[in-house]
């Protein structure tokens, strides 16, 4: 079942869903229209740490976000959900030093000539590129 009202800025459509849709965008742009917005419930998804190859790390291993999920679970409310979730962290707590980067990876099964290959060809991306990024500075400089 659904609902349709038109005006002179065009026709609004209300599904049996609750969904609004118009076939205007000069109405959606119309204060008098009310509009509603819930939540439903909220997934979260946790994710390993896996060896990573991202040039920007200053020292030890980079690591980054597996594609597989570890665990899953579902909040009914997200009133539930603030109520429970931890205090965002300031940047610097964000960082994890090299060391404790290198103690997850091996952890978690990497040997450390794995690790060891991974940054060294990390550093060796990142020399080629200052080296690049230098010499398109020389000649771009008039």
């Amino acid at each position: 079942m659904s609902n349709s009202n038109t005006n002179l800025l065009g026709t609004t459509h209300r599904s049996s869903t609750g969904d609004l849709s118009t076939d205007s965008f000069a109405h959606s742009m119309d204060s008098s229209v009310a509009s509603n917005v819930s939540f439903g419930k909220i997934e979260i998804r946790e994710y390993g740490m896996v060896l990573g190859d991202n040039p920007s790390t200053s020292s030890g291993p980079s690591v980054e976000l597996d594609w597989e999920t570890q665990s899953k679970f579902t909040i009914d409310t997200v009133d539930q959900y603030e109520s429970m979730k931890p205090r965002r962290r300031e940047m610097k707590q964000l960082a994890m030093p090299s060391e404790f980067r290198m103690q997850l990876l091996v952890n978690s099964g990497y040997s450390l000539r794995e690790i060891r290959t991974t940054i060294d060809d990390r550093n060796s991306l990142r020399r080629k590129t200052e080296f690049s990024n230098k010499v398109s500075n020389l000649f771009s400089r008039k």
